[in-house]
């Protein structure tokens, strides 16, 4: 970019530069010519780097992160970028197919799938017999520790009989349920906040002209 072009673009209002912005990524996604190259980015752990901090900071102080991820666009200015990838409701269900820095790994390691048989060779007959009954009742349990207790509710299939299944309410007051109901619903409200918390961010970055990520 030339210098000359570096101070119209600082000329222009946020929301101008995200419109043009967006209009470049649009048009190369429809196939047709933009002014220039798009450039689309995930700085993931880069920032890190760039801010001066470590990999489980940058993910877990999120006020901190969203002041890098600015600074990182305004001094680089690609045309959409996004942060880190956070673990979200993760630990709170005591995720086994994931490990992030500080929860499974040194703060300066990167984010990893474990693999783990969560499905085994015996299983695909109950699999298909009913698949909703096999997730909750036991894909759940083996991926999320907080969601062992899953695996004492009685047979999901017996609620057609409505009325009739009421007296099953009782298993559901077993300990280990209710600790997995317990962790369900914490993790439901981790995941409202995350939500509100990315939604603020494309705000944000809306106003120094970045436009949502493609």
């Amino acid at each position: 970019m030339s210098d000359t072009q570096a101070a119209d673009m600082k000329e222009k209002s946020g929301a101008e530069s995200a419109a043009e912005r967006s209009k470049r990524i649009w048009d190369a996604a429809a196939l047709k010519q933009p002014d220039r190259i798009p450039i689309s980015m995930t700085a993931g752990y880069l920032l890190a780097e760039y801010g001066g901090v470590s990999h489980q900071e940058l993910q877990d102080d999120r006020a901190r992160a969203q002041e890098i991820l600015e600074r990182f666009a305004c001094e680089f200015e690609p045309d959409s970028i996004t942060g880190v990838l956070t673990p979200g409701a993760s630990p709170v269900l005591g995720d086994r197919m994931t490990a992030w820095p500080g929860h499974g790994l040194p703060e300066s390691g990167s984010f990893q799938f474990v693999e783990h048989e969560f499905m085994k060779e015996d299983d695909y007959d109950a699999f298909l017999r009913d698949p909703s009954d096999w997730a909750i009742r036991t894909y759940l349990p083996r991926a999320f520790a907080e969601l062992e207790g899953l695996q004492s509710l009685p047979p999901l299939g017996m609620w057609v009989f409505g009325f009739y299944n009421l007296e099953s309410l009782p298993f559901y007051a077993a300990p280990p349920v209710q600790t997995a109901a317990k962790a369900f619903a914490k993790a439901v409200q981790v995941a409202l906040e995350e939500g509100e918390l990315a939604a603020e961010s494309v705000r944000r970055m809306a106003t120094l002209g970045f436009p949502p990520p493609f």
